[in-house]
């Protein structure tokens, strides 16, 4: 389990504990870990000179001290890589294929779903933003740029719910923070904060069969 993934399971389970629910011990799916961007953006800065745009923004971002364009210019970087990876520009031992990805993602979905718990209990699968905009692209069954325009649009702990009924599931909230607005409505709480808020959420979740994804965590309640 990686180290964020970790502090994110361990947080949560302190929040739990504290509004009087027991957190069951974690359950390593390797399916639902991140697709590995950094691998695929320097495959790309050694191909540069294949794509103008690609060399464009590289150079722009070496070029540059100020810290608001550095992030900006990665971003967009960061958005054509993982785009040309997603149309199969990538052919490289060792870089992950996006239908590897698929597949591994909504087998692991599959899983939860198939070994899912009882009436009212909650499941919790820590995970990324690519995984979670995968299952939500399978869902809704959409294209792979579209579902890739998800990842770079989920905000962080942001939540997706769908109900997950036998005509098939339907879209409740889509990549919303409105639970983690502080006191005074200008910012955010901070991460372990939200993130109790985020437990006090599932606990109320209804008895019906549902899924709450969340960009960094992905909930399973029925």
């Amino acid at each position: 389990m990686k180290t964020n993934i970790r502090l994110s399971f361990f947080t949560i389970s302190e929040g739990v504990f504290t509004i009087g629910l027991k957190f069951p011990d974690p359950v390593i799916l390797e399916g639902l870990k991140e697709i590995d961007a950094d691998q695929i953006m320097a495959h790309f800065k050694d191909e540069r000179s294949e794509y103008p745009e690609l060399e464009r923004l590289i150079t722009a971002y070496d070029e540059t001290d100020k810290p608001g364009e550095k992030a900006a210019i990665f971003q967009e970087y960061f958005e054509q890589a993982m785009l040309l990876w997603v149309t199969g520009k990538v052919n490289s031992p060792g870089i992950e294929s996006l239908a590897h990805l698929k597949d591994r993602v909504v087998k692991s979905l599959e899983r939860i779903l198939s070994t899912g718990p009882g009436e009212k209990e909650t499941i919790v699968v820590f995970t990324s933003a690519t995984p979670v905009s995968i299952i939500t692209g399978n869902l809704l069954k959409l294209d792979d740029l579209k579902t890739m325009e998800i990842t770079f649009n989920l905000n962080n702990c942001s939540v997706t719910e769908f109900n997950l009924k036998t005509r098939g599931p339907v879209l409740n909230s889509f990549n919303c923070t409105g639970q983690f607005v502080s006191w005074d409505g200008t910012g955010t709480f901070s991460g372990s904060v939200a993130l109790f808020f985020l437990v006090s959420f599932c606990a109320m979740v209804p008895g019906h069969t549902k899924a709450v994804f969340c960009c960094g965590w992905f909930f399973a309640a029925r």
